[in-house]
């Protein structure tokens, strides 16, 4: 049996400091991975990061569910979030009538979604209709509708422009959320949770309801 690195081919690996390496794969058509700013979190338990939450910034959770926002070429703090009272579990970016926002949510014991403004770093919004950990928030890309998925067995959509608001949820959900997606076109909506399912469901716009679900 081949070892990893014999089937993918040569892997170079150059030191170019005490905590710095250049690595080359070989199999990549010679791409090489060039570090560059390491940032310091202040967190003393990172669970996820979101890249690119603005020009140049990482925005990172934490397990004392703060979310800290850093500058990517300095490593400089930018913004210390505190809206939870639990773990950081999903980070992810929104839309709302042409703004960006930064959405976390949280593990049991507070199960909330926050909406932050990316130009002040203020909290927007606060969403609390979930009773457990909040592991997925999705943008239906229509400047208005958020999707969330949960450890409680529920997916809910809701209405930015009304603060919020839950319009209903997906009642054929019977598990536990892990992934919320959603496909290129925008016309279907993928999630998966602990009963090792994949379900598809047809995204219809202008007002339409749900036609299509598969289980797969």
């Amino acid at each position: 049996m081949k070892r990893p690195n014999q089937l993918l081919g040569e892997v170079k690996v150059t030191g170019v400091g005490p905590e710095q390496q250049n690595i080359s794969l070989e199999w990549a058509e010679g791409l090489t991975l060039v570090p560059g700013q390491s940032v310091k979190s202040v967190s003393d338990d990172i669970i996820l990061c979101a890249v690119e939450v603005g020009r140049g910034q990482i925005a990172v959770g934490g397990k004392d569910g703060v979310v800290n926002v850093y500058d990517s070429s300095s490593g400089q703090k930018l913004a210390n979030l505190r809206g939870h009272k639990a773990s950081i579990c999903k980070l992810a970016m929104v839309s709302n009538n042409g703004k960006k926002y930064l959405a976390s949510g949280s593990d049991h014991g507070c199960s909330s979604i926050v909406l932050w403004d990316t130009s002040s770093w203020n909290m927007r919004m606060k969403i609390e209709y979930h009773k457990a950990a909040v592991t997925a928030i999705l943008d239906l890309g229509d400047n208005r509708s958020l999707v969330s998925g949960s450890y409680d067995k529920t997916i809910n959509v809701y209405n930015l422009n009304s603060e919020g608001k839950m319009l209903f949820n997906l009642p054929v959900n019977r598990t536990s959320v892990t992934a919320v997606l959603m496909n290129c076109s925008g016309n279907k909506l993928v999630t998966c949770g602990l009963d090792d399912s994949v379900c598809v469901y047809q995204i219809m716009r202008g007002g339409g309801r749900q036609v299509e679900t598969m289980f797969l």
